[in-house]
């Protein structure tokens, strides 16, 4: 069995997404996978945030991953954003020796393989250092497309949330809140949304 967590909005602005992100990871694998979805809603075990000054509603959800687990085994975080091409159970079975976590080369931790056992003083994203952290092909964790060809993409991020194909609303009141203005835009990669969109209609007629 994977534990992959996913960070996700409260209510249903993301629910297409959810849709599209399960499909996939469950598409690419004969592993077992037990998907925990992340909310910030107030009597769940992630909820009771203040997340007036996250980015997005789940931001820092993936820090109570630990703590759930009982510190104790594996587990992936994904945030919603996100649509896999390749089978999950080959991230998860990376080797972190005696590191905490796995993420891409940069660092960005909205893709990430964590040791829960390692993890009971890493608070947030500062508790990451390129000290205790092993790096991950960027293909695992690839930003909008970032030129590769698709059959080069192993788990894609829909990191900009102007260009998101469903379009979610929350981002338009956490924008002005911050003082910018939310303007969405056409995704640069119509390839890759043509593929998002032809998932989650499959997604639909199987359930999901």
């Amino acid at each position: 069995m994977i534990p992959i967590f996913i960070g996700t909005s409260k209510g249903d602005d993301d629910k297409d997404a959810e849709r599209v992100l399960e499909y996939s990871l469950r598409n690419n694998t004969d592993a077992e996978l037990d998907i925990i979805w992340m909310r910030n809603i107030e009597g769940t075990p992630f909820g009771g945030y203040d997340d007036s000054e996250w980015w997005t509603p789940f931001s820092k959800l993936r820090w109570k991953i630990p703590e759930y687990m009982n510190y104790d085994g594996k587990a992936i975080y994904l945030d919603v954003d996100q649509m896999n091409f390749r089978d999950i159970s080959r991230l998860y079975h990376i080797d972190l020796g005696s590191k905490v976590a796995a993420t891409r080369k940069d660092m960005r931790a909205c893709v990430m393989v964590m040791d829960t056992s390692k993890m009971k003083n890493i608070k947030d994203d500062s508790g990451l250092t390129r000290e205790n952290l092993k790096y991950f092909s960027n293909a695992w964790n690839c930003l909008d497309g970032e030129d590769m060809r698709v059959s080069d993409i192993k788990h894609l991020h829909f990191t900009d949330m102007r260009t998101q194909p469903w379009n979610p609303k929350w981002p338009y009141e956490t924008w002005k809140r911050k003082g910018h203005e939310y303007s969405p835009a056409e995704h640069p990669r119509q390839d890759l949304v043509y593929i998002w969109n032809s998932w989650l209609e499959k997604a639909k007629a199987s359930g999901l």
